[in-house]
């Protein structure tokens, strides 16, 4: 077992001379050293080839995985309407069209006013202007599964305004299952952008209510 006490030089063989297995020595005590940390050293860089091997296979998964996801996601983010294509930012909320209010939506009007709640863009891929209408469409699946429909915020406490522009309630605005907010037209080959804040007056009671809507955009 003199193999052991054989003083190594610094360098890269030391870290191999760490790495040898007393039980491959004792198996093979007539083999000099150097064949044995020649064995060793093949057996390293095996095993590199094998680790490196393993890390590209992962990183090519989680790229593909990635790009699979996101492409995933922007369908999720988008619908067309007519010749409209509507993508929606992502907010807390979830893709980007969902509203839901409760008791922390309760502010005042110029705190709020200049931000930038809810962001979509509206795409026109045809030659021809087309004539469209955004809306807050009454979320009632979300209503049932809440349990909350005794329990909803009256039209006149929820307040909104489109590009930081005048502030309106959802008073009047109703019509069957939504609220038109706005109706506008958009030129052919163009693109617009929307930024939509909604919130509570400030005046709203606490009173544990709740409003859940969709954004929608619709062709006239």
């Amino acid at each position: 077992m003199k193999l052991f006490k054989t003083k190594i030089n610094k360098d890269s063989s030391r870290v191999v001379i760490h790495s040898l297995s007393e039980a491959l020595i004792k198996k093979n005590p007539n083999v000099e050293k150097e064949h044995i940390i020649t064995k060793i050293k093949k057996h390293e860089r095996f095993y590199t080839i094998c680790l490196s091997a393993i890390f590209v296979l992962v990183f090519i998964l989680i790229t593909l995985l990635v790009g699979t996801s996101y492409k995933y996601f922007k369908k999720m983010n988008s619908y067309v309407s007519g010749d409209l294509v509507v993508e929606y930012s992502p907010t807390v909320n979830g893709i980007g069209d969902v509203i839901t209010l409760d008791d922390t939506d309760i502010v005042d009007d110029f705190k709020i006013k200049d931000n930038e709640t809810y962001k979509f863009t509206i795409t026109n891929n045809s030659f021809k202007k087309a004539l469209y209408k955004i809306s807050i469409r009454v979320d009632k699946d979300i209503i049932e599964l809440d349990g909350c429909g005794n329990n909803i915020f009256s039209d006149n406490n929820i307040k909104y305004n489109i590009n930081k522009g005048d502030i309106f309630s959802l008073e009047g605005k109703k019509l069957k299952d939504r609220y038109v907010l706005i109706e506008d037209v958009i030129p052919g080959k163009s693109t617009k952008v929307y930024n939509l804040n909604v919130w509570l007056d400030k005046d709203t009671l606490y009173e544990g209510k709740h409003f859940h809507g969709i954004i929608e955009v619709d062709v006239c």
